[in-house]
C-alpha cells in the first residue's frame, strides 16, 4: 500500500533491501503468502497475469477497491474476479481518508461496499480498512471516525472487518488504543518480525516488504504472510473467524553442507522456516540413547533462516534435526532428521 512508504522508507530502507523477495528460497518453506495490489501495479494499463502469480506461489491477494468517497480503482473488478478464478483466496481493501465528521466515515463505508460487494463468497476474506493517514485528526476524533466506519461496514456486510496499519501510526495517530483489538490485524513491519500494537495479541497477516517480485506482476509489489496454514486461510475466508492461538506448526528444513566427514572437520547445518518466527530460538538436536537432546541453539534470522556449525570428534553416524518450542502463536515443530557419517 504505497502510502506506508512515505512514512517508513527512511527507517526501514536498509532492512528492506536485505529481505528476500517472494521467489527466494528463504520463503519457499511454505509460508502462506500473497500480494496486495492497486492501480500502481498496472503501469500504462498493463494487466496482471494472475495465473502466473498463482503458479509463482501466491495463495491469496488483496485488491484496492476504493479511497475516500471519490476514488474507485478502475482495475478492481477485473483483478478481484481473476484472483478467485485462479483458485486463490481474495480480499478487498478501502484506503481511508478520515474526515472530521463520522458521517464521512459512513459515506466511505457505503462507497466501499457498493464497489466491493458484501464479500460473502467462499473465497472472500473479510473487508479491510487500510488506516495509515490521520488527515489532521487528533487521536480521539480518528478513533471515533474509525469506529463509525467499521460499524457501518459490518452492518452492510455482516462481517468483522480486518484492520491494516503500521506500528508508528497506531501508536501516535491512534494513541495506541485497544478499542479495536477484536478485529483481525494486518500489520506492516517491513523487513522485521511482526510488531504488535493496540492490545492485539497476534496478527492475521504480516506485510513484510513492498519490494517483492512476483511472476505476473510487472512492478515491485507488497508481499504478505498469513499467520496460519492454507486450510485455516480458506476457513477464515468462509467466515469461521480467525483463531490466533497455536494456529500453525512451523515447517522446518535441515540440510548438511556434507553428509560424510572426518573427526575434527567442520560441517554446517542450515535450514529455513516461516518468517513469522523470526527472532525465536531454534535448537540443533541430536538423537542419542533413544531420545532427542539439545546440543546447540541459535536465533531465526529476519529471512527465516538459521545455521549451526558442527565439529564432530568421534567416528560415528550422527542423527540431527532442528527443533522450535511451542509459543502462544504456534505449536512446537521440527525438521526432518539428517545423518552425518563421521569416519
Amino acid at each position: 500500500m504505497p502510502n506506508v512508504l512515505e512514512r517508513l522508507a527512511a527507517a526501514t530502507l536498509s532492512t528492506v533491501t536485505a529481505v528476500a523477495l517472494a521467489s527466494s528460497s528463504a520463503v519457499a518453506v511454505a509460508d502462506v503468502r500473497g500480494p496486495d495490489v492497486s492501480g500502481h501495479q498496472h503501469p500504462y494499463g498493463a494487466a496482471i497475469r494472475w495465473s502466473s502469480a498463482a503458479a509463482g506461489g501466491a495463495k491469496f491477494a488483496f485488491v484496492k477497491a476504493t479511497e475516500g468517497t471519490g476514488y474507485t480503482n478502475r482495475y478492481f473488478t477485473r483483478d478481484f474476479a481473476a484472483v478467485r478464478s485462479e483458485g486463490m483466496v481474495r480480499g478487498a481493501y478501502h484506503f481511508a481518508r478520515p474526515t472530521a465528521s463520522t458521517a464521512g466515515a459512513v459515506a466511505q463505508a457505503r462507497h466501499f461496499v457498493a464497489v466491493a460487494g458484501k464479500m460473502r463468497g467462499a473465497s472472500d476474506l473479510p473487508p479491510v480498512l487500510d488506516l495509515e493517514r490521520n488527515d489532521g485528526l487528533k487521536p480521539a476524533a480518528l478513533i471515533r471516525w474509525t469506529a463509525a466506519y467499521l460499524k457501518e461496514v459490518k452492518r452492510l456486510t455482516g462481517r468483522t472487518p480486518i484492520i491494516y496499519t503500521y506500528p508508528a501510526f497506531w501508536r501516535t495517530s491512534m494513541a495506541n488504543t485497544t478499542a479495536f483489538a477484536k478485529h483481525p490485524l494486518w500489520i506492516a513491519t517491513w523487513g522485521r518480525r511482526p510488531l504488535l500494537v493496540g492490545g492485539w495479541k497476534t496478527y492475521a497477516f504480516w506485510q513484510y516488504t513492498d519490494k517483492a517480485r512476483l511472476s505476473g506482476i510487472s512492478t515491485p509489489v507488497d508481499m504478505n504472510i498469513f499467520n496460519g496454514t492454507r486450510a485455516q486461510l480458506k476457513s477464515f475466508a468462509r467466515g469461521s473467524g480467525y483463531a490466533p492461538k497455536k494456529t500453525f506448526v512451523p515447517r522446518m528444513t535441515a540440510k548438511l553442507s556434507k553428509t560424510t566427514t572426518r573427526p575434527g572437520s567442520r560441517v554446517t547445518l542450515r535450514g529455513t522456516t516461516y518468517r513469522a518466527v523470526a527472532g525465536e530460538t531454534v535448537y540443533r538436536q541430536g538423537y542419542w540413547s533413544g531420545k532427542w537432546h539439545n546440543w546447540d541453539k541459535t536465533k531465526v534470522s529476519s529471512k527465516g533462516a538459521y545455521s549451526f556449525s558442527i565439529r564432530p570428534t568421534k567416528k560415528a553416524t550422527n542423527t540431527y534435526r532442528v527443533y522450535i518450542k511451542s509459543t502462544s502463536k504456534h505449536t512446537s515443530g521440527s525438521s526432518p532428521s539428517v545423518k552425518l557419517k563421521v569416519s
